[in-house]
């Protein structure tokens, strides 16, 4: 069994729970690894790479509010910016990464929606890459998985309590 598969067989026992301890690794991979990527891809992206994410945005933004579709136009869009990046090692990596999305997709697509539905964070990250300008590129897939992250941490904490996940509630100003 290779790595990608170890990992999304890990994810989700035989009795369908999930594992909080994996569900917080990937929630930790993706932390990094999106901005290095991000910032890889600006440096060596290639027109067709440009073409195909801004496609892909234009996806997103058609698909609206519909969290499971725009959950796989990310992944579609993550994909391309792996591939952008030119390297045999990142797309290794994320292949394991996105099998693992894949086996809970339509778990995630609730969970992750702030992130999802996050299109223009998306696009400026396309104008990033295309300038060529790594660094913001970096900044940009940052502040688009931030998103997730504390959509993750409130699932992990919940997991590791026996209890379901709750919903991000705004906070009320104190008087």
């Amino acid at each position: 069994m290779d790595g990608a598969r170890i990992l999304a067989a890990m994810l989700v026992a035989s009795d369908g729970s999930v594992d909080s301890a994996v569900v917080r690794s990937i929630g930790e991979l993706r932390t990094v690894f999106a901005p290095v990527m991000a910032r890889f891809a600006a440096e060596r992206a290639e027109p067709r790479h440009v073409v195909a994410l801004r496609k892909i945005v234009q996806q997103m933004r058609v698909a609206d509010d519909d969290t499971a579709e725009l959950a796989r136009r990310a992944l579609d869009f993550w994909t391309e910016v792996v591939a952008a990046t030119n390297n045999l090692a990142f797309t290794l990596a994320f292949d394991s990464l996105a099998l693992s999305y894949r086996s809970i997709l339509e778990h995630l697509s609730h969970l992750l929606a702030e992130e999802l539905r996050a299109v223009d964070e998306y696009e400026l990250l396309v104008d990033a890459i295309a300038a060529r300008k790594g660094y913001a590129a970096a900044e940009r897939a940052a502040g688009i998985v931030a998103h997730g992250t504390s959509a993750i941490e409130r699932l992990t904490e919940a997991l590791d309590a026996g209890q379901p996940p709750r919903s991000r509630r705004p906070r009320r100003a104190r008087s």
